[in-house]
């Protein structure tokens, strides 16, 4: 939803926890008054001689990127979320294909979609995986050997236990992107090729094509363009090289991201891993300390508790 190429965002209402973070991401000396979105400089107190700098923290030009994005977030998640709801609607009445439920509590956005094959062997699966990429349509297993979010290629924090109920979940969910670019009657074409894929792999049938690239990522907005060329320009990409808060690109884009979420205070940090990785720091974790864990999840979550010196606990996932 927000395109900067890396960025990511520390977000609470704890005060001592955002004075932490903000700290260790690089925070130094007094720049916390440099920040808008964070607790007054008596939270602060002895933390900057007492935290390691880590120097995470977001720069200026991934900032200008992404503020012109923010006021657009709720009109382009309405657009991915019925552009969703339409596949998995259709895509649900297939025989072998089930799409789980979204959970009430959660409120998605729909830029990719996942759906669980059914009654189909392991050769099936790959023969669909293949026959939807001779057709333009590459789809990820997250079962697969390679995928990030398969458990059994954590090797750095392995599971203690065989997890079977995830490891056959994973066998057989499949993830699908869902480009903002596309027109509506691309996604049409989306759910033929995964039908006739299907098809094809019980019996021959009709053959539909994918042209369009379903990795081209959302355009950067002409404004945040703008805003880049001219910091480039000015060579002001380090996010103190300010005199003020008031001035600074990533305080601005910190406050408009905790209004717009609700929070009281953000951090603004060069990828969501650093998020991640600050807030477990921030929480005490020590090493040694087990931490729980999804056990089906992207792998920068299992790394973001092993840097922090902690032991991924994890828990199944159907």
């Amino acid at each position: 939803m927000l395109n900067s190429g890396e960025g990511g965002f520390f977000l609470t209402d704890d005060g001592p926890m955002a004075a932490k973070v903000a700290v260790y991401a690089g925070a130094y000396e007094g720049l916390s008054e440099k920040h808008i979105a964070v607790p007054p400089k008596e939270v602060f107190g002895d933390l900057p001689t007492q935290l390691p700098n880590y120097s995470l923290r977001m720069s200026a030009l991934a900032a200008a990127v992404v503020r012109p994005q923010i006021p657009t977030i709720e009109e382009r998640v309405e657009k991915y979320n019925a552009r969703y709801y339409m596949i998995e609607q259709r895509l649900n009445k297939h025989p072998l294909i089930e799409v789980p439920p979204q959970n009430p509590k959660v409120r998605i956005c729909g830029d990719s979609i996942q759906f669980n094959l059914q009654r189909v062997t392991d050769e099936q699966v790959q023969k669909f995986l293949a026959e939807c990429k001779s057709r333009g349509l590459p789809c990820e297993l997250f079962g697969a050997a390679t995928n990030a979010r398969n458990f059994v290629n954590w090797k750095f924090s392995p599971a203690e236990e065989s997890l079977p109920r995830t490891a056959q979940m994973l066998s057989r969910a499949v993830d699908i992107r869902l480009p903002l670019t596309w027109e509506d009657s691309d996604f049409l074409t989306l759910c033929q090729v995964v039908e006739e894929s299907l098809a094809t792999i019980m019996v021959c049938v009709k053959r539909a094509v994918i042209t369009k690239d379903i990795k081209a990522p959302d355009a950067v907005p002409e404004a945040g363009i703008q805003e880049a060329t001219q910091l480039m320009r000015l060579g002001k990409l380090y996010r103190y090289n300010v005199k003020s808060a008031g001035e600074s690109i990533v305080s601005l884009c910190e406050v408009e991201v905790a209004q717009y979420t609700g929070f009281k205070y953000c951090v603004a940090l060069n990828s969501c891993g650093s998020a991640l990785y600050l807030m477990l720091l921030a929480a005490g974790v020590k090493p040694g300390d087990g931490v729980l864990t999804n056990a089906f999840t992207f792998v920068a979550v299992p790394s973001a508790i092993h840097h922090a010196g902690g032991k991924p606990v994890y828990v199944e996932s159907t």
